[in-house]
């Protein structure tokens, strides 16, 4: 049995990726395992996630504002448009074959002055085509559990920067669940961690649709409400699946 599992890679993560879960298997070779979760076997397809991004400060009340992911997934590429508190819009896209070199980012319309940012909730764009994952390999850590899910751990280093992350990848799936960033190799502490949580069924698919993204002070969560999710053949591309930005 194959399961598909889309998420907005954090990332939004959440997301934006789509992955075709194989049986995963401890024996599986570590390169081998890296190779597959950064190359996917992604069936050609398209979605719309509208949702919420709520942000919680130590002290502070919780804020919320809407959010939209629009992406086109392939065996070759993701590409997705974000859409951020009817305001700021970014195109971003992973080339899987390209690797870190395959992620591209832009801002289409940056967000008015004073207007809440994705930065400001903790999201970074290139979260949304999970870059990390196609950092330098560092080690195979011990296995461990997380959400009930035997995962295998690997840590990873920023080839362009003194940060690692530490990754629980689903062994069974192959699909990260949790990240954590660390401020350079030997540093302990994450200043940064994202997991992803909620299964929902669409179309035969699962779809991971509610983030969590955290630091020492705040809470970040994405939740995606209402999906559409179709391929080509089932249902066409709308013409206005990527919006036209002034």
């Amino acid at each position: 049995m194959r399961l598909h599992i889309r998420t907005i890679s954090a990332t939004l993560a959440l997301i934006a990726a789509s992955i075709a879960g194989a049986n995963g298997d401890d024996e599986m070779a570590i390169d081998t395992f890296l190779a597959y979760m950064r190359q996917p076997p992604i069936e050609l397809s398209w979605g719309i996630f509208e949702g919420t991004v709520s942000h919680k400060r130590d002290g502070k009340r919780q804020e919320k504002v809407p959010v939209e992911l629009r992406a086109r997934f392939s065996s070759e590429r993701v590409s997705a448009q974000v859409i951020f508190n009817d305001d700021q819009v970014y195109m971003v896209g992973q080339n899987f074959l390209d690797g870190l070199e395959g992620t591209t980012v832009h801002e289409q319309r940056a967000a008015q002055p004073g207007a809440v940012t994705l930065a400001d909730r903790g999201i970074r764009p290139s979260d949304l085509t999970l870059s990390f994952l196609y950092w330098n390999f560092v080690e195979e850590l011990d296995r461990e559990k997380f959400g009930g899910r035997v995962c295998r751990v690997v840590r990873l280093r920023n080839p362009q920067a003194d940060e690692t992350v530490k990754v629980w990848v689903s062994r069974k799936y192959i699909f990260p669940m949790a990240v954590e960033w660390f401020a350079g190799e030997l540093e302990k502490k994450p200043y940064r961690r994202l997991e992803f949580k909620d299964l929902k069924k669409i179309n035969d698919v699962y779809v991971i649709n509610r983030i969590a993204i955290s630091n020492a002070g705040w809470r970040t969560i994405v939740q995606f409400k209402k999906i559409r999710l179709a391929k080509p053949d089932d249902s066409p591309v709308p013409d206005d699946l990527f919006r036209q930005v002034d």
